[in-house]
């Protein structure tokens, strides 16, 4: 417990800090009052979370986004679970976070390939299958508009792919100002 990269906390039933690895103090910082003094405001979730498992004896789990004392963000999942004694009743609470920036980023990625132009950065056909579906299904009357750019086979082949693609952005950046909120492009 001592060398994991996890931030590693126990608490007793109050919530009141029993130990912290030093991973724990590391990342989250020192002197540690409790999770309240932390300046990342989600961390009183865990706060409540821990008493909450420490009445209940249910474990919880979240994922939180912190800023760091450098100003970089940072996630991290946090699992808080009872400790139980022989008999099966709740003698303590074990807290463990674990960095998982590298997965969230990944993941937002993935997000994006699957639902955003990487062009534009606007919606994909996916994107907007979806949400035709989901205004369809509410019962929600919309328009849709499909545009063809006459003559932007020559600005590829006469002006490139770079004058092409900056076409196309600025064109998916005018309609953006047109449409505004209320649509999709």
């Amino acid at each position: 417990v001592e060398n994991s990269p996890d931030m590693i906390s126990r608490h007793d039933l109050n919530g009141r800090r029993l130990y912290e690895n030093p991973a724990f103090r590391e990342r989250i910082g020192e002197p540690y009052r409790g999770w309240c003094s932390v300046a990342n405001a989600d961390l009183r979730r865990i706060d409540v979370a821990v008493r909450s498992v420490g009445r209940t004896g249910l474990p919880f789990a979240t994922e939180l986004e912190h800023r760091g004392r450098r100003g970089e963000t940072w996630w991290s999942h946090y699992s808080v679970a009872p400790e139980c004694d022989e008999d099966g009743r709740v003698v303590a609470v074990l807290c463990i976070g674990r960095d998982v920036t590298e997965t969230v980023i990944y993941r937002e990625r993935l997000r994006r390939a699957a639902y955003l132009d990487d062009l534009t950065g606007r919606p994909n056909r996916s994107r907007l299958t979806e949400e035709a579906n989901t205004w369809i299904s509410a019962g929600r009357t919309f328009a849709l508009m499909m545009l063809d750019l006459d003559g932007f086979k020559e600005v590829n082949d006469g002006l490139g792919h770079d004058a092409g693609d900056v076409l196309l952005r600025v064109i998916a950046h005018r309609l953006l100002t047109v449409v505004g909120d209320d649509g999709l492009v």
